[in-house]
């Protein structure tokens, strides 16, 4: 590959060898090399099948997991503790799921019932916000305008 670093066929053939030969991050290197020279179908293929055979370790889906939460896309994130749940019972994916579902459930009652306080209470937390003009270094423009 150093002679010729053009020629995608010894980026592939280098990839697999290395791939047999049980160095799998270097494998991936060279199929990505591969592809900086220029567009291989053998060397995508390769590095796909390269990558699923690699997969991932288990505390990083957890963490991709937990992201959903935090994000606050509760749908994906209790779509993904579901799917957790049926690759391995023993998590407990199904507790975290219904902490999610009483959290929405719960902040949907308040916004309904906004947060529980009376109108006069609501105007007079209304009345102790600062209007747009008045908080430095803000102005207030039109959606038109953020083009």
């Amino acid at each position: 590959a150093k002679l010729d670093p053009c020629n995608l066929d010894i980026w592939v053939c280098l990839g697999n060898c290395l791939w047999k030969k049980g160095d799998l991050q270097a494998a991936k290197t060279c199929f990505e090399n591969c592809l900086d020279y220029g567009p291989s179908k053998h060397a995508l293929r390769s590095l796909s099948m390269l990558l699923r055979k690699m997969g991932t370790k288990p505390e990083e889906k957890s963490h991709n997991i937990k992201v959903h939460r935090y994000k606050e896309d509760y749908a994906l994130a209790v779509q993904s503790f579901c799917k957790a749940h049926a690759l391995d019972p023993s998590l407990r994916a199904m507790a975290i799921v219904d902490g999610i579902l009483r959290w929405t459930l719960r902040v949907s009652n308040l916004i309904h019932q906004q947060g529980r306080f009376k109108a006069s209470r609501i105007a007079q937390l209304a009345s102790t916000l600062p209007h747009v003009g008045e908080v430095q270094g803000r102005t207030r423009v039109s959606i038109s305008s953020l083009q």
